[in-house]
């Protein structure tokens, strides 16, 4: 900024501004000085970072060398993409072969034996393969019966599974489900009111736990978690309302009136007043199909 008055040499010749000028720079230097020592540390203290983080990662590579974690790092390959391959730490080096000794079979089910396989049987109802309703009536012979379930395994809901009719001798015929698809869990079976897969022979009375998980189970797949379950399982005469044992809490549960979440909401709040840590929740996933299900997650 220009200084507003500028005498040069007043009455004496002397150049004063420029003098003035001079005696600021003087007494300037040592703010000067203390400004470049500010930025000498600032980058000595640039330095000691970058040199903390080298030792850091020197320490780190130190660790393993030291429990020897880096001297177990293994590379795997396998000649079959079919078949996956992955080495632990104690992995020893070599070749292996593997060969199939079996394969998984498709799951069977085996009825009762019964005399005749014409003549009717006298049940009467509805039960559920995989989810798909049958219905059979008290004039139903076996071969009936037969006809009935492998009709339900045709169209875009079928069952999956295979009704046939095996003779094990003079007047001894027998119901055999077979699934269309290998593995243990290719039948799921639930009877209605009149227990008719119970008089075939396909159930009896004793419970187990279907598809368990690591601290639960879940239910069947259903394709709402608001709606009546047993319109969703296609059940017109479904099982009474009955108690069922959640670990020590008893819920009553009316398939033909309650949702999979007015379901979770009963163990909720059964559990919570046995003041068990029991719960329940409507979880959802999307099947091969590509369709969302739900199920009940206890």
């Amino acid at each position: 900024m220009d200084p507003i008055a500028n005498f040069t040499g007043l009455a004496s010749g002397m150049d004063w501004q420029a003098m003035v000028d001079s005696i600021i720079r003087v007494e300037s230097q040592p703010i000067y000085r203390y400004g470049d020592q500010i930025l000498e540390i600032e980058r000595e203290q640039a330095a000691w970072n970058e040199f903390r983080t080298h030792v850091d990662s020197l320490n780190s590579a130190a660790e393993e060398l030291a429990d020897g974690s880096a001297f177990k790092a293994f590379t795997t390959s396998t000649s079959n993409d079919s078949v996956s391959v992955t080495a632990g730490e104690d992995a020893q080096p070599g070749s292996f072969s593997t060969r199939v000794l079996q394969l998984a079979t498709n799951e069977k089910l085996s009825g009762d034996v019964f005399s005749s396989r014409t003549d009717p049987l006298g049940v009467s109802g509805e039960f559920l393969i995989n989810g798909t309703a049958v219905f059979v009536s008290s004039t139903d012979s076996l071969t009936d019966v037969i006809g009935s379930i492998n009709r339900a395994n045709t169209g875009a809901g079928a069952s999956g599974v295979t009704a046939s009719l095996i003779s094990s001798g003079t007047d001894q015929y027998h119901l055999v489900l077979t699934s269309n698809s290998s593995g243990a869990s290719g039948i799921s079976l639930a009877d209605g009111a009149d227990g008719v897969l119970r008089s075939l022979g396909l159930l009896d009375g004793t419970t187990q736990i279907k598809t368990a998980t690591s601290n639960g189970a879940l239910s069947d797949g259903l394709s709402a978690s608001d709606e009546i379950v047993a319109d969703l399982m296609g059940l017109s005469a479904p099982p009474a309302a009955t108690n069922v044992t959640f670990g020590a809490v008893a819920v009553n549960i009316d398939l033909a009136t309650m949702s999979l979440s007015d379901i979770a909401d009963a163990v909720n709040a059964a559990a919570a007043g046995a003041g068990s840590a029991v719960t329940a929740s409507v979880v959802s996933e999307t099947n091969a199909d590509g369709d969302t299900i739900y199920r009940l997650d206890v």
